[in-house]
């Protein structure tokens, strides 16, 4: 059961794919499909694809081409698809083409020639002829075989939609042809090839050679084949190459020449067969027989095979697979007694059935109803055709009058109307003129039927006599030849016989081609069978012996002339333009009236030519062309015309008249066949000055322009041409006022109609007098270009134009920013004023004016200062004169102060800052404003100001003088302690005299209480003022007042909350009285607490500092931060986090006795004569020893007098995740050191970075002497033996990958596993502390002691932690990093006399562990060396020098390899910095 569900549920999800439309890419030809189980009509699913744009490009109905493309589809989609598809004979019924995608347009199957010419999946019994069937709907049967079936668009189904992303070719016959590739995309076409590769054999055919059809598309000749191929596009540029699926057209079978029993020879006709017969594959029936061995009779068109086995079955169905490419037909027609028999297995009415048989064609035949009119024609049908239990029709009309027993006639075919036998296996049954008759194929029964009833169909083909389709018809052949399609009807098969003549003549047959589908015969008709007389010529065509009835001519077709090209009047040659004008000069005249055109020279045989036509003007008529004895037809457009005279140039006249020349064209010779008109009357006296180019007559007296006009022989010239009268000139203007004269020539008498005065655009014409040298005019416009015209071209262009002018201003006085100020002149115009400007300008600035009228004008006086300016007016580039304009004096009005911000109001200020300053008093300095505005400006009052009268000057121009009192501004305040302390103030404007030297009375108060001790620390500014606060709490208004005046400075001020600084350690549950160090308290209101727990019974011991009782019950953090002590008092907290828990230590051999073990880090303090760790060597018992020293550049410390090679080094930085796991590792030998600093009294500073992570490690060094000392670090206490250094190491910028995250810093000491003591070998050993944490550790090696210290305290970002310190485990990965570096990277700095291997060495990696950070981390190990006397020098040459402990910082600008923080002591008494490098074998560096 649940087995079932599943598959149900696949299933369901399935058929929900299909209806959402998924898209599935086919693995056939990479083309997308998607099936929508949805039906809808065919016109909403043509839409429906086009409407879905994927990949940026609209679907389309899918084209099914290939028997592989329809398998994957039934692959992919199963028996259950039912859809529409492409394929449509809506344009020719019965005639089926692709109507989507990139095959639109393409033939897909021939109903009537059952010719498929790609994949179709029409059954037997489709396509039908039923009345708007003209659409595919496509299913399939449970096995896939394809079930097409043509319907009517109102239908609904499925849809299947199909986009395509590359290239398409057409197909073609498998003797080849042209094709077409289209959607080309990128792909260059001038390098594009095409490959096709055969899936038959993998043969390989290139083709290179196009023949471009547009910017995508390109067509080729395919050559002859059959089958598979997969094409690849590419091209010579690189563009990626495509392939697709393509195949030639699929076979198509036309008729069989049949047997039946095994060994006979069946003959297959049809096309697209292929030329090799190895690759073609035949069966019928539907048991499958194969035919075998076929062998071509025509390449691609028929051939024989033998039949493998006797037929059980009906011979058809027949399938032909061609390389692969297969067909299968049900109406394949049969041969038998000179006839062709086909079947079409429906059931429609007998009207119906006989006019599909009539539509039938079988190559050349035409096809009838058949009658079977004997029983061995109804036997061979029933073994040829699988009718089962028809009924077919019989085209036979029952006739009583007829003789003997079969009285039936034939209703169609050759013998139509004739009496006619009929077979049936009963009797013969009887009807009247409307019944119709069929035959019960499974019984041979004949019966009566209605016309009306249903039966399927034999249609039967030959005969017939072949005939012309269109009889006695000619064809006027073109005299170029022509290919003409002669229509025939009956005019047999493929394998008949066929002769055509032209004029009696045999052509071969390469001159001609047999089309069935096209319906004749195509005849090539060349020149050369063309009679030039006129005469109609026999077209003979002969079908298998017979001759084809009806009678068809063809002649010569008559010449034309379309154009013919003009000749200049000097003749010469000229261009006609036609068709049928042969390729023969010596056949062709020509005449052009009465004049011949000689020289005839073809540029396009039949089509084009030229000829050479003799000098004449006008026109020539007709113009005929004859070839032979058949001329052009002579209509009116047969009439040619000399090229029409033009004229170039006119010379001109005075308004007296004169003679005038004219130039230019095609005037001929004869003068008297020329006439002139200038403005309509006649110029006289015409004469030839050159021939064909120049003439010349005399002209009347006049003025102005007028048109002239030159005819030659009727011939007009082409272009108006005009003739122009001297034009009047312009030798001078004035102007006086508002009258101007003018000067010159040529004006012309006649102001009236005549002479046109101009300025600009307006005549004033009316405005003026004069005669034909001067004119005067009064009350011009403005101006503009001035010019005069006396009736034709206007003179020269003289500018003129009147400038502006003031009279007079409003306001004869000051000006103010804001007013308006009326001004009064003329001539305030522009000279265009829809792109003209007019503006005022004070001084050189501009500003915008309203103009009023052409003589008024207002201006807002702009913002502005100065008492010098002046004011002019401009429009456009012309400017008046200037007139005296003054601002008024700058006037305060109001003064207000914000904190140190002084706001003052008033007017004339303007807007330049550069011109206002402010002063206070007369010695101070003036003030640049920060701010300018003509009303208000601003600035800020410098500290040192005093209490003054104060100005501000504009432009040169004071303001009125206003006392100002300058308020004080507190600063800054420092916070009282809570139990008392001094109050300093900081402020401005505090000066205790004004600018006067006036004594300033000012108190100061805390809320209504004055201050009676307040002093000045600082008189001067900065001014800092100190008063005594009483203790107190909270918040209290501190108040600064000036005697006799109503501002008051006030400020809040707090008490300084508790600030706790320190605070005793306490050890984890065992409670202990805590001491606090803290300021600002009030003794009396104090409460302390850890974290959240209460201090027991604070006692204030004193100002600074609480004891409490702590029952160290609070939990340690466990990121070890020190614990948080808030104190409370006067109502405010101060806290910190200040107490670490300590751990109880014990003292190595409890200090020896000879000091107090400091249980808390479990360092030993000695007395005054003992030192080492434990506090057990005598100081008198040691060596003394120089006092270390650092060397800032070769950042090197030295401890100068120690026997032994013993280093300690920080050697690696380590970031660990919270489980340990590895996340980054920074080696300390690959620092470069970026700052190095003495700071003198044996302090240094070091700083290095690393070259690619940000984070920074830092060293602060401290030296200390013989007598040694202590050291704070994070609240603890370190004693220091003498001799000794203290780093506290400093680690910045490190970016943790997690807040989880914990680094390490890691130190690693390494000395020699033996020394010598006394003359003896001694093993180095180690001394540490037990326990997991590590807070010190001792190696001593013969007489030297090294002693390292770690507080188990860090200050991380600012606060105390406590972290763990401890002895890494010997399979660490950084010992085995460590080791290989000292095998090989550090031998370079190894002495060349040591010889030590490093088996000799004892090594120790110590890691400090601290938490995440975000700013710094900061440790405090200190190491120190102490030397016990021996007399190991004396026992061993190779130690008799001295050796120097040294701490090395090696970096990019040291001399040696890179290292990290070292101790490194050496076989010599100073450092040598030889580098040797060598390479050394890495060894194990441990047992």
């Amino acid at each position: 059961m649940t087995s079932m569900l599943y598959y149900l549920f696949i299933c369901i999800l399935f058929i929900a794919g299909i209806t959402k439309g998924v898209k599935e890419q086919s693995s056939y030809n990479s083309h997308y499909y998607e099936y929508t189980t949805s039906t809808t009509p065919y016109n909403s699913a043509v839409t429906s694809c086009i409407n879905k744009v994927f990949n940026n490009k609209p679907g389309y109905l899918a084209t099914i081409t290939s028997r592989d493309e329809w398998d994957w589809l039934f692959q992919k989609y199963g028996s259950s698809q039912n859809y529409w598809t492409s394929g449509s004979d809506i344009a020719e019924t019965g005639v089926w083409v692709f109507n989507s995608g990139p095959e639109n347009g393409q033939p897909m199957y021939n109903l009537y020639h059952d010719k498929s010419y790609t994949f179709t999946g029409f059954s037997g019994t489709e396509p039908n002829l039923l009345a708007n069937e003209n659409y595919i709907n496509a299913k399939a049967t449970g096995t896939g075989e394809p079930i097409f079936n043509n319907i009517t668009p109102t239908s609904s189904y499925g849809v299947l939609c199909e986009w395509d992303f590359e290239f398409y070719i057409t197909s073609t016959g498998t003797q080849g042809g042209d094709v077409i590739i289209s959607q080309l995309g990128s792909f260059d076409h001038g390098t594009l090839v095409v490959s096709f590769k055969s899936l038959s054999d993998n043969s390989v055919t290139n083709y290179t050679q196009f023949t471009e059809i547009s910017s995508t598309s390109m067509g080729f000749h395919v050559q002859g084949g059959s089958g598979k191929y997969i094409v690849t596009v590419s091209d010579g540029l690189g563009t990626t190459p495509q392939t697709q699926p393509w195949i030639y057209n699929i076979p198509s079978i036309s008729t069989i020449y049949p047997n039946f029993n095994s060994g006979e020879t069946i003959t297959v006709v049809g096309d697209n067969f292929g030329n090799d017969a190895s690759l073609l594959t035949v069966t019928l029936s539907t048991d499958n027989i194969a035919c075998q061995n076929p062998v071509f009779i025509i390449p691609h068109k028929a051939f024989s095979c033998v039949l493998a086995s006797t037929l059980a079955q009906p011979l058809i169905p027949i399938t032909v697979s061609a390389a692969g490419n297969i067909y299968k037909s049900f109406k394949t027609a049969l041969f038998k007694d000179y006839f062709l028999y086909s079947s079409f297995q429906t059931s429609v009415a007998y009207a119906n059935t006989q006019s599909y048989s009539n539509l039938l064609k079988i190559d050349g035949l035409d096809g009838y109803l058949s009658v079977i009119d004997t029983q061995e024609k109804y036997n061979f049908i029933k073994a040829s055709i699988p009718t089962g239990s028809w009924k077919v029709w019989q085209a036979i009309v029952f006739d009583s009058n007829l003789p003997g027993t079969s009285k039936f006639r034939n209703l169609v075919g050759p013998n139509q109307g004739q009496q006619t036998q009929v077979y049936s296996s009963s009797a013969l049954p009887t009807g009247d003129a409307n019944d119709r008759f069929a035959i019960t194929m499974s019984t041979g029964v004949l019966s009566t039927y209605t016309s009306g009833s249903d039966s399927a169909a034999v249609t039967q083909f030959g005969g017939y006599v072949p005939t012309f389709i269109q009889p006695n018809q000619n064809y006027p052949i073109p005299t170029q030849g022509q290919t003409l399609l002669v229509k025939l009807k009956n005019y047999g098969v493929t394998l008949s016989t066929y002769e055509v003549t032209l004029n009696s003549q045999v052509i071969p047959s390469t001159q001609y081609q047999i089309d069935y589908i096209a319906g004749g015969v195509y005849v090539q008709v060349p020149t050369s069978a063309i009679e030039l007389n006129g005469q109609e010529m026999v077209i003979g065509v002969t079908v298998d012996g017979v001759a084809v009835s009806g009678g068809q001519t063809y002649s010569q077709a008559q010449p034309t002339l379309t154009s013919v090209t003009s000749a200049p009047t000097t003749g010469g040659k000229i261009t006609l333009t036609g068709t049928n004008l042969y390729n023969d000069a010596t056949k062709l005249d020509l005449s052009f009236g009465t004049k011949p055109c000689t020289n005839i020279t073809y540029i396009v045989p039949h089509f084009q030519l030229t000829c050479d036509i003799p000098a004449g003007t006008g026109k020539l008529y007709p113009v005929i062309a004859q070839v032979g004895t058949l001329a052009s037809a002579p209509t009116p457009g047969n009439t040619y015309y000399y090229k029409k005279p033009t004229v170039n140039t006119t010379t001109s006249a005075s308004t007296t008249g004169g003679t005038i020349y004219i130039d230019g064209d095609n005037f001929g010779t004869d003068a008297t066949v020329i006439s002139v008109t200038v403005g309509g009357e006649d110029c006289e006296n015409i004469t030839i000055v050159i021939a064909e180019s120049r003439i010349s007559c005399v002209i009347q007296p006049g003025q102005g322009v007028k048109p002239l006009v030159v005819t030659v022989n009727t011939q007009v010239m082409t272009s108006s041409v005009s003739f122009s009268y001297d034009i009047p000139k312009i030798t001078n203007v004035t102007q006086n006022n508002d009258q101007v004269t003018i000067v010159g020539e040529n004006f012309g008498d006649n102001f009236v109609s005549g002479t046109v005065i101009k300025v600009g655009n307006s005549d004033i014409t009316s405005q003026c007098t004069g005669n034909n040298t001067v004119i005067i005019c009064t009350q011009i416009p403005l101006g503009g270009q001035l010019t005069i015209s006396n009736g034709g071209d206007f003179s020269n262009v003289t500018l003129f134009y009147s400038s502006p002018f003031i009279s007079s201003l409003s306001n004869s006085g000051c000006h103010k920013a804001g007013q308006s100020l009326q001004i009064s002149g003329g001539y305030f115009e522009n000279i265009d004023p829809s792109t003209g400007t007019y503006q005022a300008l004070i001084g050189q600035k501009p500003f915008n004016i309203t103009k009023v009228t052409n003589i008024l004008l207002t201006l807002v006086v702009p913002i502005g200062t100065g008492a010098s300016n002046t004011l002019s007016i401009q429009f456009d580039d012309r400017v008046s004169q200037p007139v005296s304009f003054a601002y008024c004096a700058p006037e305060v009005t109001l003064i207000t102060q914000i904190e140190k911000n002084l706001n003052v109001k008033g007017s004339g200020f303007g807007d330049d800052p550069s011109k206002v300053t402010v002063q206070f008093g007369n010695s101070s300095s003036p003030i640049q404003p920060t701010q300018v505005q003509d009303t208000e400006i601003g600035f800020i009052i410098p500290d040192n100001s005093l209490n003054s009268l104060m100005k501000v000057t504009v432009d040169g121009q004071i303001s009125n003088f206003e006392q100002f009192n300058i308020i004080p501004v507190i600063n800054s305040v420092t916070p009282p302690l809570m139990n008392g302390s001094r109050l300093t103030i900081s402020g401005s404007y505090l000066s205790p005299v004004d600018a006067n030297g006036t004594l300033i009375t000012r108190t100061y108060h805390y809320d209504s209480t004055e201050y009676g001790d307040c002093q000045y620390l600082s008189s001067v500014a900065p001014y800092t003022i100190v008063c005594t606060q009483p203790p107190g709490t909270g918040i209290f208004t501190l108040k600064i007042k000036d005697e006799g005046q109503n501002d008051i400075v006030t400020k809040l001020v707090s008490y300084q909350a508790p600030i706790v600084y320190r605070s005793t350690n306490s050890v984890y549950k065992r409670p202990t009285n805590l001491t606090i160090s803290v300021i600002s308290f009030v003794p009396t209101d104090v409460s302390v607490y850890i974290e959240d727990q209460l201090c027991q019974n604070p006692i204030v011991v004193n100002s600074e500092t609480i004891q409490c009782e702590f029952d160290s019950s609070v939990p340690p953090k466990s990121n070890g931060q020190a614990l948080t002590v808030t104190v409370n008092s006067g109502g405010v907290n101060g806290s910190a986090p200040v107490l670490l828990y300590i751990l109880d230590y014990d003292c190595l051999n409890n200090c020896s006795g000879n000091g107090v073990c400091n249980r808390k880090s479990g360092f030993c303090r000695c007395d005054k004569e003992w030192t080492d760790t434990d506090c057990s060597l005598n100081i008198a018992d040691l060596v003394p020893l120089p006092p270390p020293t650092v060397d800032v550049e070769q950042v090197v410390s030295q401890f100068p007098g120690i026997k032994l090679d013993f280093n300690v080094s920080i050697t690696h930085l380590r970031e660990l995740t919270h489980l340990g796991k590895t996340v980054k590792i920074l080696r300390v030998r690959d620092i470069q050191w970026v700052e190095r600093q003495d700071l003198s009294d044996g302090k240094y500073y070091f700083k290095g970075a690393f070259k690619n992570d940000p984070a920074t490690l830092e060293f602060h060094i401290s030296t200390f002497n013989e007598s040694g000392g202590s050291v704070v670090f994070a609240e603890e206490e370190i004693p220091m033996q003498g001799n000794s250094m203290k780093y506290l190491i400093t680690v910045k910028n490190w970016n943790f990958t997690s807040q989880l995250n914990s680094l390490q810093v890691i130190y690693t000491s390494k000395t020699q596993k033996e020394s010598v003591i006394d003359c003896e070998n001694a093993n180095t050993t180690t001394i540490k502390p037990e326990g997991e944490t590590l807070t010190w550790f001792k190696i001593k090696s013969g007489a030297v002691s090294f002693n390292a210290r770690f507080s188990n305290r860090a200050i991380i970002d600012s606060k105390l932690y406590q972290i763990s310190v401890s002895s890494l485990n010997e399979t660490d990965e950084l010992y085995l990093d460590y080791q290989t570096w000292i095998s090989i990277g550090s031998s370079d700095d190894l002495d060349e006399n040591d010889q030590s291997s490093d088996e000799e060495y004892y090594y120790q990696l110590t890691a400090l562990q601290a938490p995440h950070f975000k700013e710094s981390l900061q440790l405090d190990p200190n190491f120190g060396a102490l030397l016990k006397s021996d007399n190991s020098d004396d026992c061993n040459p190779s130690f008799a020098k001295w050796k120097i402990a040294l701490i090395v910082v090696f970096g990019a600008v040291a001399a040696a390899i890179p290292a990290g923080v070292i101790f490194y002591s050496r076989y010599r008494y100073q450092i040598n910095y030889k580098v040797d490098t060598f390479t050394k074998k890495l060894r194990s560096l441990r047992s």
